[in-house]
């Protein structure tokens, strides 16, 4: 069976675009719809062997906001609802702040850019993950930094802390993390969706099951990532930009997201 094969997924996904406007940090369009568009892969996609009520929203249109705490919450639960055969995943789009040699993601209840205890350090969020009994954690990341022109422009988050995708991972144990963009590179909002982000539009597609993501017909990390970084740099390039998305696994073996050797059947 599917689930024994590589574990049922469990996800979070969180989506920050409305922000106090004294809090200095800029509406984000997309940040949303990136979440609902992934949270939909796994609740609609069988072959992502997930479950609907294993599948959590955190946006300003769901009925629980994203502030700091309803975030941290449901990263634990996220943790400890997983069993030893299982995969958790945390899907996060929203502006992201470096304070020090820290890391944070910017809840929507921020008070201020230089308020760190406002804020999710990501040492935090990868320590509760670290903590689950899941074989595999999967964390995706298309964070912006505040900045100009943020509307359309998200700073790579590999620069924004040196920690970001070494020295964390060494502190952690089974996590792979997947950045929308690589060190002293831009990463772009622009996609031919207008309402998504350029590095979630093609991660929509790869976890709907386009040929191209696949390795004998399996979505893997590794095939996840490789389709990713060519088709956003391509694109980007098209775009007279560059960028291209970083990735980092402390997990042993290959993780595997999906099976599409079955025809694609949406859940009902």
């Amino acid at each position: 069976m599917l689930a024994k094969a590589f574990g049922v997924a469990r996800i979070l996904c969180v989506g920050v675009g409305e922000y106090p406007g004294d809090s200095g940090y800029s509406r984000l369009s997309s940040c949303s719809n990136d979440a609902n568009a992934i949270a939909d892969c796994f609740a609609d996609v069988r072959e992502l062997n997930s479950q609907k009520d294993a599948v959590t929203r955190l946006t300003a249109r769901s009925e629980v906001h994203p502030t700091r705490g309803t975030v941290l919450r449901a990263v634990r639960k996220l943790a400890e609802s997983a069993e030893s055969e299982d995969r958790v995943v945390l899907y996060y789009s929203g502006h992201g702040q470096r304070l020090g040699e820290e890391f944070y993601l910017v809840p929507e209840d921020v008070l201020s850019a230089d308020d760190p205890d406002t804020m999710i350090p990501v040492s935090r969020v990868l320590q509760t993950l670290s903590g689950s009994q899941a074989k595999q954690k999967i964390v995706l990341l298309d964070a912006c930094v505040s900045g100009p022109n943020t509307r359309e422009l998200k700073l790579p988050l590999a620069s924004t802390s040196p920690k970001f995708l070494a020295e964390y991972i060494e502190q952690t144990t089974g996590i792979a993390i997947v950045a929308s963009s690589s060190s002293d590179q831009a990463s772009w909002a622009r996609s031919p969706n207008p309402k998504l982000s350029l590095f979630t539009y093609f991660l929509v597609q790869a976890l709907r099951g386009e040929p191209d993501s696949l390795s004998d017909g399996l979505l893997t990390l590794d095939s996840l990532c490789e389709f990713l970084s060519v088709r956003v740099r391509q694109l980007s390039k098209d775009y007279g930009k560059v960028q291209a998305p970083s990735w980092k696994t402390s997990s042993a073996g290959t993780i595997v997201l999906a099976d599409f050797n079955q025809p694609i059947l949406p859940r009902r």
